[in-house]
């Protein structure tokens, strides 16, 4: 799941479906909320019964209103080519009849560098979901010093973005540890996102232990330090990593400590699952075939074909952390007084 808040995206690809954890974090932060249908079920994960539900301010590309702000991109395999741009939603929306985004109180930022000389380094972390090596479903991420950002490694190796080619990096990177549950017989997932549960920030190429708080649906997900003190991030992009109790996590002082990557298996492969593996549930609407004609102003896909550099090798002499696994706490736990809801 995307989120703009101070900066625009002309090109945003692909576009999917909603799902109930996506909703929750869409209606903590009153988001404007673009998705191309839902899941329609009677179990707790009916997405689309809850976005009516929670006044959602909602912009599904199935409606014809909405759709005004989504196209295809015939250079790539529907369903993974839907795309859409913030300009282009929030003209389209200013049309439409939705609920006003509420007041949003901000995170906390601080100077790059502040306050972590005294941190464990980290400037290597992987990220595994399943446990299981698989490479679609394994990242890593190793500091630069030099942009003083992390940068995103997936499927064998960087990870780039399909209009500049340039590799994906991030100022803050946090981990958190979320409970989850499949829920029905379609294999609908839910996280135990609301209460508490441990997470790991990393900045400035060090880690922060903390706890992540989450007072309601529509509270503000909160981090904290050991001391109870709200962490501060650096001004920059933040990517979050919501993993599982059985997920594996590694973070090695150096980048080069890191193992290498899994070479990556093409989707369809007998060998692990792949991204493009699923199965629509027979219960989610088609997704609608669209245009190839981009609205006026966005920005056309062009054909980029990326050599992907293999990662890095292991470091023999590093060391490496194992993350704690979490400790599952009830929803609904109490938050901590110094954290304040936002919309």
């Amino acid at each position: 799941m995307a989120v703009y808040w101070s900066q625009e995206a002309d090109y945003i690809e692909p576009v999917r479906s909603a799902r109930t954890p996506f909703v929750i974090w869409a209606d903590e932060l009153g988001a404007l909320y673009a998705h191309a249908g839902s899941a329609s079920i009677d179990s707790e994960a009916n997405a689309a019964g809850q976005i009516v539900e929670w006044g959602i301010a909602d912009m599904d590309a199935f409606d014809p209103e909405p759709s005004a702000a989504f196209y295809r991109d015939d250079q790539r395999y529907a369903p993974h080519n839907l795309v859409t741009g913030t300009n282009a939603l929030r003209k389209v929306a200013s049309t439409l009849d939705l609920p006003p985004a509420p007041p949003l109180a901000s995170w906390l930022f601080k100077a790059d560098g502040e306050g972590t000389a005294g941190a464990a380094p980290a400037g290597g972390i992987q990220v595994d979901f399943s446990g299981d090596l698989y490479p679609s479903q394994m990242e890593q991420w190793k500091w630069d010093p030099a942009s003083h950002t992390y940068l995103r490694f997936q499927s064998g190796g960087p990870d780039l973005d399909g209009q500049t080619n340039q590799q994906l990096r991030f100022t803050n990177v946090v981990v958190m540890r979320v409970p989850w549950d499949v829920v029905d017989e379609s294999g609908h997932v839910l996280l135990d996102q609301i209460g508490s549960g441990t997470a790991t920030i990393f900045l400035d190429g060090k880690e922060i232990t903390a706890t992540w708080q989450k007072a309601d649906r529509a509270g503000r997900t909160r981090f904290y330090d050991l001391s109870g003190t709200e962490v501060a991030f650096n001004r920059g992009p933040i990517f979050i990593e919501a993993v599982g109790p059985d997920s594996s996590v590694v973070i090695t002082p150096t980048a080069e400590g890191l193992p290498p990557l899994p070479s990556y298996i093409p989707p369809g492969s007998a060998v692990g699952p792949g991204f493009d593996e699923e199965t629509p549930a027979a219960t989610e609407t088609a997704v609608p075939a669209g245009t190839t004609t981009p609205p006026a102003g966005a920005t056309p896909h062009p054909s980029v074909t990326a050599t992907v550099p293999p990662s890095a090798t292991a470091h023999p002499s590093a060391t490496s952390t194992q993350l704690p696994p979490a400790t599952a706490t009830p929803p609904h736990a109490t938050q901590a007084p110094s954290a304040t809801p936002g919309g």
